[in-house]
C-alpha cells in the first residue's frame, strides 16, 4: 500500500471516529435533556395534562436527527467533525416570541439558568400557547416548552450581555447606568464584569457595582476574594467590604491573610469590620 493511501485511510478513519464522538456527545448531552423533562413533566405538569400522549422521542427530530444525519455526510466528505446547531425556533410564533423576551427579563427568572429550571415557569405562564404550538408544529408539548425554554434562556442571556458591555462605556453616567441594572436583576452571569467595575476610576460606579456583587451574594465571593490582592487600595478595600456583607464563610481565610498582609490603616480597618461582620453571621448561624 502506497503512502499516499495511507494516508487517505488514516484520515478516513479519523474523520469516521471524530464523527462518533460527536454523536456520543450529543446522545449524551441531549439524552440527558430527555430524561430531565420526563422527570420535570412526571414532577410538574398538572394531572390533566398527563392524558397528552408526550413523544419526548420528537425532541430529536427538532434538534438532532436532521442535523446530525448532515453532520454524518460533512464529517464523512470533509475527514474531521462537524457539530451541528441547535434547530426549532422558528417553529415559536412572533406573538410568542415577544411574551418570551418579557417573561426572560422579569423577576422570577432572576435564577433561572437550565432548561429545566426554565420548563416549569414557562409552562406555568404559557401552556395555551404550547398547546397551539404542538399543534401547529406537529411536535409534543414537551418538545415546544424546551424551546420556548431554550429561547427565553438565550434572550436572557444576550440582554444581559447588552448592559455588561456598558459597563466599559466611555462615559462615567452609562458605566454608573449599566452597574444600576445589573444589580436590579442580579443574575451572575454579570459576575465578572462587576469585579472588574470595582477598579473604576469614578467612585460612584465602583459604588453601584458593589451593590451589585451583593445582590448576587455568594456566586461572587471567589472573584472577589482574587481581588483581595489587587495593587490598588481601593480595589481591596471594596472587595473586602462587599465580602463582609455577603459573609460566606469561604472567605475568612482569604480575609485573614490579607488583614496580615495589608500595609493601608484604611484597608485594613475595611477588612477587620469585613472579618468580625462574617464571624458574626456564621456564629447566628450555627445558634
Amino acid at each position: 500500500m502506497d503512502p499516499t493511501t495511507i494516508v487517505a485511510v488514516i484520515g478516513g478513519i479519523t474523520g469516521v471516529v471524530a464523527i462518533l464522538i460527536s454523536l456520543f456527545t450529543y446522545i449524551f448531552k441531549f439524552g440527558g435533556i430527555v430524561t430531565k423533562i420526563n422527570e420535570l413533566w412526571e414532577a410538574k405538569i398538572p394531572e390533566q395534562l398527563r392524558e397528552i400522549n408526550v413523544k419526548l422521542n420528537t425532541i430529536w427530530k427538532v434538534y438532532v436527527e436532521d442535523q446530525l444525519r448532515e453532520a454524518i455526510s460533512k464529517g464523512l466528505a470533509g475527514g474531521s467533525s462537524y457539530y451541528p446547531t441547535k434547530k426549532g425556533e422558528e417553529i415559536l410564533p412572533a406573538s410568542l416570541k415577544k411574551e418570551l423576551e418579557e417573561i426572560a427579563k422579569s423577576e422570577k427568572f432572576k435564577h433561572v439558568e437550565s432548561v429545566e429550571e426554565a420548563m416549569p415557569l414557562i409552562i406555568e405562564e404559557k401552556i395555551e400557547k404550547l398547546k397551539n404550538v404542538s399543534t401547529h408544529a406537529n411536535v409534543s408539548i414537551s418538545v415546544a416548552a424546551t424551546i420556548t425554554s431554550l429561547y427565553a434562556l438565550k434572550v436572557r442571556g444576550e440582554w444581559i450581555d447588552e448592559i455588561i458591555l456598558k459597563l466599559k462605556d466611555e462615559d462615567p453616567d452609562v458605566r454608573w447606568s449599566a452597574a444600576k441594572e445589573l444589580r436590579d436583576i442580579g443574575d451572575a452571569k454579570a459576575v465578572e464584569q462587576l469585579v472588574n467595575a470595582l477598579k473604576d476610576e469614578h467612585e460612584s460606579v465602583r459604588i453601584a457595582a458593589q451593590e451589585a456583587l451583593i445582590r448576587i451574594g455568594d456566586k461572587a465571593v471567589e472573584p472577589l476574594i482574587v481581588t483581595l490582592k489587587d495593587e490598588r487600595a481601593f480595589v481591596r478595600g471594596g472587595a473586602a467590604k462587599v465580602l463582609g456583607i455577603i459573609g460566606s464563610a469561604k472567605a475568612i481565610e482569604p480575609l485573614t491573610e490579607a488583614f496580615r498582609e495589608e500595609k493601608n490603616p484604611f484597608v485594613h480597618s475595611i477588612i477587620k469590620d469585613a472579618l468580625d461582620s462574617i464571624k458574626t453571621k456564621q456564629k447566628h448561624k450555627v445558634v
